[in-house]
């Protein structure tokens, strides 16, 4: 359950990477590069204007990036 709080904006533990390298071994996915995919991608949230409210807009958001392969098809947004 943490690991889908830490893809949802607004949550306390949004992009925490202790629960999304732990999410991601449930689907084991490669956790090896998800820790800078995660950094990039606070980054990429810094400067931008958009405001994300659900796990849905994440996704959505994320889809033209092919820079952040691990985040785009780890199980949650594999199955949105």
């Amino acid at each position: 359950m943490s690991g889908i709080q830490a893809l949802t904006p607004g949550s306390t533990s949004f992009l925490n990477v202790n629960n999304l390298n732990e999410f991601a071994k449930q689907y084991d996915d490669n956790v090896e590069d998800l820790g800078h995919e995660i950094h990039q991608l606070k980054r990429l949230l810094e400067r931008t204007e958009q405001r994300l409210s659900s796990m849905l807009e994440l996704a959505q958001f994320l889809e033209p990036y092919t820079i952040l392969p691990l985040l785009r098809h780890t199980g949650c947004f594999v199955l949105l």
